[in-house]
């Protein structure tokens, strides 16, 4: 399954409007999900990306797993956005489809 959220607007206290929107890739109980925003109004597109692994843990709970994917311990790095580019998407979409 593929699908989106609703994009967000939130206006600043400096008056500009910051955009962001989040972008999800299920399969069975993992899911990949992607934000994009546009850096609280600084950016002309949703460029700066953040990426996200998560496995259903029950009907209401997940565990969010992208540093056992991108990283071997938690690290200060762990802990940091995960660039959506597509290397890091590849690595994501090859976990997404492991078989369990």
């Amino acid at each position: 399954m593929i699908f989106a959220h609703q994009p967000m607007q939130v206006k600043m206290s400096d008056g500009t409007t910051a955009h962001s929107v989040s972008t999800v890739f299920k399969n069975g109980n993992k899911t990949i999900s992607i934000s994009f925003d546009d850096s609280c109004g600084r950016m002309s597109q949703l460029r700066r990306t953040d990426l996200r692994l998560f496995i259903e843990q029950g009907k209401e709970e997940c565990r969010e797993v992208t540093h056992l994917v991108f990283f071997t311990t938690i690290t200060r790095e762990a802990l940091n956005n995960i660039e959506a580019n597509l290397e890091n998407f590849q690595k994501a979409w090859e976990w997404l489809n492991e078989s369990r």
